[in-house]
């Protein structure tokens, strides 16, 4: 079959009418890098109960919080890397669609220029910031009552309506220009009926072609303006002990998962500080070589330990998950999962689910979290989910 005018037809106008159907995708933009990959699957449906990274084929994976909910597995049944979401569809994309999907894609008649996208604006309500620092007091009381309990990680759930121009597409375009360093995604999972559109500044786990894993801690936050909205340098940002300390802890988490495993060979860099959009974070890398310690399972071993994270779960692990269980009035599903490609010219790179946002039932769905510790301030606290919520709308 040959696909229809193909020369008329751009990616974006591709994607907005696949967009309608009932075949799941996924678009992202790896940090600091320039090309949008796309992985498209004829499958409409694919969830895998357990990850064992070196038995999945190459796809997209997307995990939720929970572990006892399955994961959505986007295969690759075509792979491509796309310089603009604003070139000619690649051809091969369109035979694949209409040859593989049995779909036609026909040209816009409209102008392939689309309308300024309406900004998405919130206004938190007073009711919403008390309800949110008294979740904070709760949890600050529970760790001084209970000597093992560190950390736990709380998060807030936003809906808003969806404007009247907001076009998905077009705010991940806007997010890849916006955050280099961040990694940014789309996925559309029809058989959810969700749209997910995010930009994570952490990294789960990676593995190159080369055998080298690496993973991260990444906690503290701070804004990365000063008050007079000049961009602070981070080689001056200042931290307080209480972001040190959280860090630090994240740190120790990650570490104790390498003795778990008898793993001491291994490069530790930072802690430093990164900037990621408006925000900036403390940083610490760790890298292990696996062929050198003749661990090719290292990644898949290490996301099972790791996950969830105390970056978005807490310290130790159980108690923090049985406090957010008990008190966060929803349940957080792929929010703070992790997402990512898998095993795409023998790499691997999953990401934190972090400064996300769901479309679905006709609304937008904002998250943030933030780590509370024993020093951790109710009002303060609100402040950083207002920060973190601006990074995925701004």
């Amino acid at each position: 079959m040959i696909p229809t005018k193909t020369k008329e037809i751009n990616t974006l106008q591709t994607l907005k009418q696949l967009m309608t159907g009932q075949f799941p995708f996924a678009l992202w933009r790896l940090p600091n890098q320039k090309d949008i990959n796309l992985v498209l699957s004829s499958n409409q449906e694919q969830k895998v109960s357990k990850t064992d990274l070196e038995e999945l084929p190459g796809g997209f994976l997307m995990a939720p919080f929970e572990d006892s909910e399955a994961s959505h597995f986007i295969l690759a049944d075509l792979w491509v890397q796309l310089t603009s979401l604003n070139e000619q569809t690649p051809e091969k994309v369109l035979t694949f669609i209409e040859e593989e999907l049995g779909l036609v894609i026909t040209e816009n008649q409209t102008s392939s220029k689309s309308k300024p996208e309406d900004k998405i604006n919130f206004l938190s309500e007073a009711g919403e910031q008390r309800a949110f620092e008294e979740l904070v007091e709760r949890a600050v009381t529970k760790i001084e009552e209970t000597d093992s309990f560190q950390k736990v990680v709380i998060s807030r759930k936003k809906e808003i309506d969806i404007p009247e121009n907001f076009d998905a597409l077009e705010h991940f375009r806007s997010i890849c220009q916006k955050y280099a360093s961040l990694f940014c995604s789309l996925v559309y999972l029809p058989q959810e009926n969700q749209i997910w559109i995010g930009a994570s500044p952490e990294i789960l786990v990676t593995q190159d072609d080369q055998g080298i894993f690496e993973t991260m801690a990444l906690a503290g936050t701070q804004s990365a303006y000063d008050q007079n909205g000049e961009l602070i340098s981070c080689s001056e940002a200042l931290w307080r002990q209480k972001e040190i300390e959280e860090q630090a802890l994240v740190s120790r988490y990650i570490i104790n998962c390498f003795k778990k495993i008898r793993v001491r060979e291994f490069d530790e860099i930072g802690p430093k500080t990164i900037q990621a959009g408006n925000l900036m974070h403390l940083q610490t890398t760790f890298k292990v070589d696996s062929h050198k310690i003749n661990f090719p399972q290292i990644a898949s071993v290490m996301l099972e330990l790791l996950h969830p994270t105390s970056a978005v779960c807490g310290m130790p692990k159980e108690e923090a998950l049985r406090f957010i269980s008990e008190n966060e009035p929803y349940n957080r599903g792929l929010y703070s999962g992790y997402l990512g490609p898998v095993n795409l010219n023998q790499r691997t790179s999953l990401f934190v689910n972090l400064r996300s946002l769901c479309i679905a039932d006709h609304k937008i769905s904002l998250f943030a979290g933030c780590g509370i510790t024993a020093d951790s301030i109710p009002e303060k606290e609100w402040k950083e989910t207002e920060m973190k919520l601006k990074t995925i709308i701004g």
